[in-house]
């Protein structure tokens, strides 16, 4: 009888009631426990008498619960005898802290409730489950009770697949900001070996990946104002193979739009006021002007927002005849809704005429 060295753990998978005891003639399954791997198909094949139980017995460890699905294949649809029970193989599972009454069983069936793979040219059977974290005994009895039949080497195969059921990261967003750079951060996931984070090239393609055990990365290379998308998703290793969660809703941001130079400012007529600057590098929506009746801006007098990369200027009206105002300067990027700023540029004052 062959080692089913295999992801068995997935047969968890296998449907059953909980409670009651394995047979007694099942008693020294304990002797034969083997360790088994995840995701991998596997060839069993047995070899006995009528009238005899024998058993193949395996440990494994679900540090994450997780969705199992067992899937059964045979060549042949009756590979044992036309006169067999319709319980010859039993799947059991026992939790490792007590193997007095199994916590699964599934009597596999072979008869017309099989399908047929006509692709494969095989029969086969699918079941799935969640196994919470914990470790576990899968126990697999073959029961020869085949009226005077004997059995040699027949076969058929398992698949084990596990996939764990790890909850995405929350609380997903931009911390911190520069012209060429973004800190985005996330809520810790319990129990899970990290994170793979990635931000897109500024269109389509998500051209930066990193993967990081904390729950916070910063990506640079950006362009001021450029306009990026970020998610985030937690995994967990399990022998040597890394299990993922959904991925994080998108997250839009912007990297902090480049600081513009003010040029100059004056008066070129009654109660006007022309503001003049720079074409700010990046990406840039536009500009936003202040002007203040006193330097530190606490008593705002007007504010506005010219859009167009490429305008660099300005002329304000109905501005009081006589007065000194205080003018500076910002971009503005505007992505999925939200307005991002850069820093002000100098201030610079002029008197109304």
């Amino acid at each position: 009888m062959k080692k089913i060295v295999s992801l068995l753990l997935v047969v968890i998978m296998v449907f059953g009631v909980i409670g009651a005891n394995l047979s007694s003639s099942a008693k020294g399954w304990l002797d034969k426990v083997k360790p088994i791997k995840f995701n991998t198909n596997y060839t069993l094949c047995w070899i006995g008498k009528d009238m005899t139980v024998d058993y193949d017995a395996f440990s494994f460890s679900i540090p994450v619960q997780g969705k199992v699905s067992l899937n059964i294949s045979s060549e042949e649809k009756n590979y044992i005898s036309s006169n067999w029970t319709n319980e010859f193989i039993v799947y059991y599972i026992y939790s490792c802290a007590n193997t007095n009454d199994y916590l699964l069983k599934w009597n596999y069936k072979n008869d017309d409730s099989n399908g047929y793979n006509s692709a494969l040219g095989v029969y086969y059977e699918s079941y799935s489950a969640t196994l919470p974290a914990g470790d576990y005994y899968l126990v697999i009895e073959y029961d020869f009770d085949i009226y005077g039949h004997e059995v040699s080497g027949k076969t058929y195969d398992l698949l084990f697949n596990y996939n764990t059921t790890i909850p995405k990261p929350s609380g997903f967003k931009c911390t911190a900001r520069t012209t060429s750079s973004e800190k985005v951060a996330w809520n810790k996931v319990a129990g899970v070996t990290g994170y793979q984070v990635q931000c897109s090239d500024g269109g389509t393609k998500w051209a930066q990946n990193k993967v990081t055990s904390g729950n916070s990365a910063v990506f640079s290379g950006l362009t001021a104002g450029g306009k990026y998308k970020f998610r985030v998703r937690a995994y967990k290793k399990i022998d040597g193979v890394n299990y993922f969660s959904a991925w994080s809703p998108t997250l839009n941001s912007c990297a902090k739009p480049a600081t513009v130079t003010l040029k100059g400012v004056s008066s070129p007529k009654h109660t006007q006021i022309k503001t003049t600057w720079a074409k700010a590098g990046g990406v840039v929506s536009g500009y936003q002007i202040y002007y203040g009746k006193n330097a530190s801006f606490t008593l705002l007098a007007a504010k506005k927002n010219v859009s167009g990369k490429s305008t660099t200027s300005y002329t304000g009206k109905n501005f009081t005849k006589g007065r000194t105002y205080y003018v500076k300067v910002r971009t503005y990027t505007v992505f999925n809704g939200v307005t991002y700023y850069g820093a002000w540029s100098a201030t610079k004052k002029v008197k109304s005429k």
